[in-house]
Formats: structure tokens, sequence, C-alpha cells
């Protein structure tokens, strides 16, 4: 399992991010508050996959500027990944298995 090995929460965030995985695909925009910034990340790296986000899914004041839903899809379809990624995690995000 991931938590413990790549990352570590208390209880009550685990919750947190287990119910943001669980639920980022059902579409949904009121949660607390981490959850949201969870699904406006993975809506707005939708491009990655070919995937426009759609705005009224998005949850989140700064998920919704158009300047920020810009840049996210411009690195998302380049598939850019930030060098931080690759140094931190050792792996090639593209090609997790």
């Amino acid at each position: 399992m991931l938590h413990g090995a790549w990352f570590v929460l208390d209880d009550a965030r685990f919750a947190l991010f287990v119910t943001a995985c669980e639920e980022h695909t059902a579409g949904l925009t009121e949660a607390d508050i981490s959850i949201q910034v969870c699904w406006d990340a993975d809506r707005l790296d939708l491009l990655r996959v070919g995937k426009r986000p759609k705005p009224g899914l998005l949850c989140t004041e700064t998920a919704k500027d158009p300047e920020v839903a810009r840049w996210a899809n411009d690195r998302a379809g380049s598939r850019d990944v930030p060098a931080l990624i690759h140094e931190e995690w050792k792996v090639d995000p593209w090609h997790l298995s």
C-alpha cells in the first residue's frame, strides 16, 4: 500500500484522501476543501488523456481562473512532468505500474 511507503497521513487526513480518490469521477464539486483541491488537480490534468476539463466541474476559485486553467491545460497537453516529480519519485510517472 502507498500509505506509509510514499506518504504518511493521520487518520483524518487519510480518510479525506480516500474519499477524494473514491469520488473523483463522480462529478461532485461540494466537499471538504482538501477534497476539492484534489478533484481540481485531477480535473485540470485531464488533457494528459485527451479530455478537456469542464469548467462547471471545477471546485475552487483558483481552478476556475482562466489563466490557471490555461496553464494547467498547456502543461497537461504537453505531458510536461516537473523535475521535482522525477527527482522525488525516482520514476517516470507516465510509466507507473
